[in-house]
């Protein structure tokens, strides 16, 4: 292969893309020494070519239009003219793509900010309710000191067998439970709703994490649009010259001959 061969192979049109460096791996295993030893020069070329994309060295040109008679007629420059148009509809296309993707990404973009925004207000829930919990685990202390004392008194009741202070110790103890029973009570609703918050906040981050995978699939997209709008656009500066350099060389032929007929019309 030649190295024009190669460039057409790999279809390379001034940017080392990932598909360019899939193409010429591929072409390079093909020609390499070990599965093609008859064509020694392919291998050479392609690793001077590989050498030139990844240091950015390589010049690309399109493939030029031979001008000749035929070419510098009317209907060449019409021919031009519609590849130019078809070429320009094709570059509208691509922009309404683009657009498109914009409009989608805004409206995303807008999702994610009210998600933001309702993760924000489960976060401070979610810390309220651990605070509320620390607080409850606080009380239990209080309430070991609270054991202590109804300890001493029953003490002090079965030595001095004072009934007042029986009866007191009895309430007091009766109020306890029940302010234990109450707590624990509060202490597992309150962790049954952290259980539930934490869950809603859970499937609030995978949505998030979806609109934001959304919005990366949505962004190489649009790349490979503006690098395909890149292409166009080339392509139409391209044929636009061409189609301006066929006319000024049929201007300039025209000048020529009227400079022709008046030099011959002075003559006579």
């Amino acid at each position: 292969m030649t190295r024009e061969d190669i460039l057409k192979e790999l279809n390379y049109q001034g940017r080392y893309t990932k598909e360019i460096k899939k193409k010429l791996n591929k072409l390079i295993k093909e020609y390499h020494p070990d599965n093609n030893k008859n064509d020694k020069k392919t291998i050479l070329i392609l690793y001077d070519i590989k050498k030139e994309l990844e240091k950015g060295t390589l010049k690309y040109s399109k493939p030029k239009i031979k001008i000749t008679e035929s070419h510098e007629t009317t209907n060449y420059t019409f021919f031009l003219e519609m590849i130019i148009e078809r070429l320009k509809k094709q570059r509208d296309r691509v922009n309404d793509k683009i657009n498109s993707i914009y409009k989608k990404m805004n409206a995303i973009y807008e999702k994610q900010n009210n998600k933001q925004k309702e993760l924000t207000k489960v976060g401070l829930n979610i810390n309220e309710l651990e605070d509320d919990i620390e607080d409850i685990k606080r009380i239990d202390l209080i309430d070991f000191f609270i054991g202590i004392v109804i300890l001493f008194s029953i003490i002090i009741i079965v030595i001095y067998k004072n009934y007042i202070l029986s009866i007191l110790t009895i309430i007091f103890i009766l109020l306890e439970i029940y302010y234990i029973y109450v707590r624990l009570f509060y202490y597992n609703e309150i962790t049954e709703e952290l259980k539930k918050v934490k869950e809603k906040n859970n499937v609030m981050e995978n949505d998030y994490n979806s609109l934001e995978l959304e919005i990366k699939t949505l962004e190489q997209e649009e790349i490979i649009l503006k690098r395909e709008k890149g292409r166009i656009s080339n392509d139409i500066e391209y044929y636009t010259h061409e189609m301006n350099k066929i006319n000024d060389q049929k201007y300039t032929k025209e000048k020529t001959n009227e400079k022709e007929e008046e030099n011959v019309f002075v003559k006579k």
